[in-house]
């Protein structure tokens, strides 16, 4: 009898080919995070940041492979197709020492809750981001108009895009936001190579007095290319997913162009301002010009876009493990699909369950970036609403209580 083959028993909907994996991963590590990275070369130095830069992509990836190779071996063992990040941790922790086994269940809701959180702070990051971009257009062409307002209508038109569940669905969004954020990216190098001063004018290696500051470049590195739930995500909903990993699969193959992006623009930038290097390089950047508005509206776009392929790690989190719910057709293509060519309406109570939650997280990100100590709060609040009015029918009352956000948007203390 041939050995079992979790690749070739795991059943996945809506598939992602290589292709699609390839552009999907891209967006999820290429984001605000590279405009930081002139930043951390200024605080390390040129020979420090590109170390830097190296060292920490690669363990990531790195350590990436060898989590995807366990959890491969933990259904192969359980002889399933597919064990989640969740799922792998309380098999190894039950399997191993004896001293481990009261932290089996635990370790699971570990990662799940640090997921949850990283990537539910990188969408309220995100948000504010393509608001202040946005708001400087608005504020050089028409006028001054309050930060808090641009995160409110933001918050609001991203609410279509993360009711899709599938990430099959953000494909065509993660391609179009890819070359948004890498035509924005090259636009930015035209200014790099304006008066570039001689690079003996920038440190090699930063002084002894100021490597206090090297933990700082540590972040930012970390910052820009960390995504470990979305990299997760993608691999579990891929057509062909023994093409991920390996020295030539599609992690490796993005992996090499994101180190060459991030050196190549952290250093470039700044070997161009220096100590003038701005926590965002599109500070550095003069607000008048034409050229730079572009830049920054494209940057916006494409953040705009990657909303809704980084909320869905905390969202599938939220769904598969915390509240362990199975929904069939949750979000709006499949609901036209079922209505078009069955000639019926979809499961419409299993539809309202799952989107007053997903209308609640983007509200809640909303409402951290305009009130964070509100933020939370609010989020637990709406959770508990929704779970009432899911099993109650008061879908419309957990839909009702989303708007509270948009209404401390406008009206909140600054």
């Amino acid at each position: 009898m041939s050995e079992f083959n979790p690749y070739d028993n795991r059943v996945v909907e809506h598939p992602l080919t290589n292709f699609d994996a390839f552009f999907s991963l891209l967006k999820c590590i290429i984001g605000t995070g590279i405009l930081a990275m002139p930043l951390a070369y200024m605080y390390s130095g040129i020979l420090g940041g590109t170390i830097l830069s190296v060292l920490c992509i690669a363990l990531l990836i790195y350590g990436i492979q060898l989590l995807i190779m366990c959890m491969v071996e933990a259904s192969r063992r359980n002889k399933v197709g597919y064990m989640t990040y969740h799922e792998t941790m309380v098999y190894a922790f039950s399997e191993g020492p004896k001293y481990c086994h009261w932290f089996s269940k635990g370790s699971g809701y570990m990662v799940d809750i640090i997921l949850a959180l990283s990537h539910y702070g990188v969408n309220v990051v995100y948000l504010v981001f393509a608001a202040a971009n946005l708001k400087q257009f608005i504020d050089e062409h028409f006028g001054k108009v309050d930060v808090r307002i641009m995160i409110a209508i933001i918050g609001i038109c991203l609410i279509p895009l993360f009711l899709l569940r599938q990430l099959k669905y953000l494909v065509p969004g993660n391609i179009l936001a890819s070359f948004l954020i890498l035509g924005g990216l090259l636009a930015i190098f035209w200014y790099f190579f304006r008066g570039l001063p001689a690079i003996s004018d920038r440190n090699v290696v930063v002084d002894p007095s100021e490597w206090s500051r090297i933990p700082f470049a540590l972040g930012i590195v970390l910052f820009a290319t960390s995504s470990v739930g979305v990299m997760l995500a993608i691999e579990s909903k891929m057509a062909k997913p023994a093409d991920y990993i390996g020295w030539f699969g599609i992690l490796n193959l993005a992996t090499i162009f994101i180190i060459f992006l991030n050196v190549t623009f952290g250093l470039i930038g700044y070997w161009r301002y220096g100590s003038n290097t701005e926590p965002s390089v599109t500070l550095n950047i003069p607000v008048e010009d034409a050229l730079a508005q572009i830049i920054k509206l494209s940057i916006a776009a494409a953040i705009f876009l990657t909303y809704p392929l980084s909320g869905y790690v905390t969202i599938n989190i939220i769904m598969t493990h915390i509240l362990k719910r199975e929904v069939k057709h949750p979000h709006m293509i499949d609901s036209f699909k079922l209505q078009l060519q069955e000639g019926r309406t979809p499961p419409t109570a299993q539809c309202l369950r799952v989107r007053p939650l997903r209308v609640s997280t983007v509200m809640s990100t909303l409402a951290l970036a305009v009130i964070p100590s509100l933020g939370g709060s609010l989020w637990v609040t709406w959770l508990r609403v929704w779970h009432v009015a899911s099993g109650s029918g008061g879908n419309l009352l957990a839909t009702a209580a989303t708007c509270l956000p948009v209404c401390l948007a406008v009206v909140g203390p600054t």
